[in-house]
């Protein structure tokens, strides 16, 4: 499955914040992609 964190916009740390939950809620094996200013 492929996730597409998006945190555009926001300030720190909050792009740090839903990174960190957003990596914890994959499986291993799937494809990440972090988008930030």
């Amino acid at each position: 499955m492929a996730k597409v964190i998006d945190c555009r916009g926001l300030e720190c740390p909050k792009p740090v914040i839903i990174t960190k939950k957003g990596l914890e809620e994959i499986d291993s094996g799937d494809v990440v992609t972090i988008v930030d200013n």
